[in-house]
């Protein structure tokens, strides 16, 4: 199976940036093996549409797949904090 592409929204790659260092470090090995596998089980799927959010840890990807042209769409890095 070719690989998608992967590509940040501009405020995402900023959220991205953002992140502590290890954290982030964790997030880019999730973001690289969502190039293999753009929908892990692991992945839930928002509504009715081709978006999930990915759990990593305390952090959340937002992501959109586009599987005519193999590109994910990363829109979002967020923390996750369940007693929000």
């Amino acid at each position: 199976m070719d690989s998608y592409r992967l590509v940040f929204a501009r405020d995402a790659e900023a959220e991205f940036r953002r992140v502590p260092f290890p954290f982030r470090r964790q997030l880019n090995g999730r973001l690289h093996l969502l190039k293999r596998e753009p929908r892990p089980s692991e992945a839930v799927r928002i509504a009715e549409s081709e978006s999930y959010w990915l759990p990593s840890g305390d952090w959340i990807v937002l992501y959109e797949v586009d599987d005519e042209q193999r590109r994910l769409t990363v829109f979002g890095v967020v923390r996750y904090s369940p007693e929000a």
